[in-house]
Parts: C-alpha cells; structure tokens; sequence
C-alpha cells in the first residue's frame, strides 16, 4: 500500500472519538467530530494549488487528500470546524516514503511540509516540523471502517500534548444491508 492509496481507502465520513492529553497541565479534555476525507489524484486542481505554495513541481506528486471536519471539544461551548488539503510528494527511490505538503498544518494553521511514511503494516506516520513545535501523527486501520490515531505534539521540553481517536467510517444503508448479508452467510457456512 502506498499513501494514495491509503487516502483512497479513507475516503467518506468518519465519527471521530478523541481524548486529548494536555500533559503541561496535567488536564484531559474529550471531544468528538466528523472528518470528511475525499482522495486526490495526482492531477486534481487541489493538488497543484498546494504545490505551488509550497514550490514544489506538481508532476512529482503522487495525490493527496482533502479532509474537513466539525465538531465539539469538552471544556469549549464553541463548534470547531476547518478543512486541509495534503498532498504526498514520494522520494524516487523509496515511494513507501517522502514529503507531505499541507496548505494549513495540524498542530498550527500555517502552511507545512512534513515526511510521511507507511511501514509494511500499513500504519501511515507523518511528521511535520513548526516553529518551536514539532507534530507527529501515526494513522492505522483496525478494520475497513474503523481507524485508530495517535497525535504528539513535541516542544524542546518534550511532548506536551497527546491525543488518541477512534474513528468509525459512517455507512449508507446499502452499505449495512451489504455487510450484514456478507455477515449472515459467514455464519451460515460455520
């Protein structure tokens, strides 16, 4: 699996649980959203928009993702709601790795470039540097419809904020019907 394909196994909207460690302050907040993810392929308009801020040849792209989101944050009576575009540049020698461009970043809303890679297991790990911060975030699914994620964000001093999500693909009542059938005759053959 490479990282496009990843997104294009992302792809639709996700219930996301998420507990937000605060370790400076010894407080944890929880919260929830729906994340949006749609793939790029490598010549959407998206992709060479991203490219170009960031300087980067758009030929060289492989894809990318466009993600928004909304939701609540315990502690905070205001909705937070945003969107990002990423989009993979591969290193030629090794495509399971290489740089990943954002138009607005995870751990502050500037433009990034980070290094993503995918380890044989298909976890997907991003790195992305700011400044005085750094944000590392590691992506796998547990299931097709169920992904885990692990967020740290780092200052010099150490890690200061970490956060783990759940994130349940939302299915069409197609979608059920045909994975409930699939699951009737499973049980039927045993």
């Amino acid at each position: 699996m490479n990282v496009l394909d990843f997104f294009e196994k992302s792809t639709g909207t996700w219930s996301v649980q998420r507990t937000t460690h605060h370790l400076a302050f010894k407080m944890s907040e929880a919260g929830e959203s729906e994340v949006n993810i749609q793939a790029l392929g490598p010549t959407d308009a998206q992709v060479a928009q991203v490219c170009a801020m960031h300087e980067f040849d758009a030929s060289d792209a492989l894809g990318g993702a466009y993600f928004t989101w909304g939701g609540t944050v315990e502690f905070d009576e205001k909705k937070h709601a945003g969107e990002t575009t990423l989009v993979a540049i591969p290193d030629p020698e090794d495509p399971q790795q290489g740089q990943i461009l954002r138009d607005k970043g995870y751990a502050q809303e500037v433009p990034a470039v980070g290094r993503y890679q995918i380890n044989p297991e298909g976890v997907l790990t991003v790195v992305t540097p700011y400044q005085g911060t750094e944000a590392e975030e590691k992506v796998w699914f547990v299931t097709p419809n169920c992904r885990a994620r692990v967020s740290l964000v780092r200052v010099r001093g150490g890690v200061t904020t970490m956060t783990f999500c759940s994130e349940i693909r939302r299915l069409s009542p197609e979608e059920v019907n045909r994975l409930a059938a699939e699951i009737n005759l499973q049980a039927g053959e045993t």
